[in-house]
């Protein structure tokens, strides 16, 4: 705790403190992950279901007093709800934006666009976005277009919305940059993630997923079957310790299970 005061990251805590409560006060399923689940605050604020201590996790992975940038939690919720989530931030705080994002110029796609503007042939056009051309056999014009094309690559072609990022402030976000309305109906800045970190501005990541909705439905189902059933799926204690959940973990039957159903983490388990 003493280093989440002397970083200010207590109302950071906080935050997704009151998200993780709202999501709940709604029923709603949500898992706090990333580097945030080495964080006994997180678990006993409830945002991550992770005990550290037993897992021996490292905490100063997570936040450590010569770490400059700002911690970070990961917190998905079902698809199903992950707008009404939203919805409540933007009403609950008073300086919120969704977080704008860059699509950048790369190679191919400079080269198109400048070769647009001389007017060259989409024949030639293709053999220079292809890059396999001989540099001495190049007019003038196509040269120009390659000169140029290393000034522009890396630079903002297009703006989109992250996917995931919701800036909190504690000021209004116009004082710090421009905001447009996108088609979701909702103020987003345009700047990304990284001026956002250099400006001092907190990103809340907001995710969704269908793991979520499938448990919550299965778990309607085990309710409309056998009324009498009851399910926590934040009790891990009971998780771990059910030999069941064991077996198909080490069998790799995993199948809908949004974290280790990679192709790569059930080689894994089947390893372990």
């Amino acid at each position: 705790i003493e280093v989440l005061r002397e970083k200010e990251f207590l109302a950071y805590f906080l935050v997704n403190w009151d998200i993780t409560t709202y999501a709940r006060s709604k029923g709603y399923f949500h898992v706090g992950r990333g580097s945030g689940a080495n964080s006994l605050v997180a678990y006993l604020l409830r945002i991550t279901d992770v005990d550290p201590i037993e897992l021996d996790l490292y905490f100063e992975r997570f936040i450590n007093l010569y770490r400059s940038n700002p911690p970070d939690f990961d917190l998905d919720f079902s698809w199903t709800d992950r707008d009404d989530v939203t919805r409540y931030i933007f009403e609950r705080y008073e300086h919120v934006a969704l977080l704008g994002a860059y699509n950048t110029f790369q190679y191919r796609a400079v080269v198109r666009e400048l070769s647009k503007v001389f007017g060259l042939p989409k024949h030639e056009v293709d053999v220079l976005a292809s890059g396999r051309f001989d540099p001495a056999k190049l007019g003038e014009v196509e040269r120009a277009v390659i000169r140029y094309s290393s000034v522009l690559r890396d630079f903002p072609n297009q703006i989109s919305i992250h996917a995931c990022g919701i800036v909190i402030a504690d000021r209004p976000i116009h004082r710090t940059c421009a905001t447009f309305l996108p088609p979701k109906g909702f103020p987003t800045t345009q700047y990304d993630m990284v001026v956002a970190e250099d400006l001092d501005l907190h990103k809340f990541d907001i995710l969704s997923q269908r793991g979520l909705a499938k448990i919550k439905d299965a778990l309607d189902l085990i309710a409309h079957t056998d009324p009498s059933a009851q399910i926590d799926i934040h009790d891990m204690k009971r998780f771990k310790a059910d030999e069941r959940v064991q077996q198909l973990l080490r069998e790799a039957d995993a199948i809908g299970c949004f974290y280790v159903e990679s192709p790569a983490m059930r080689m894994l388990m089947r390893k372990l």
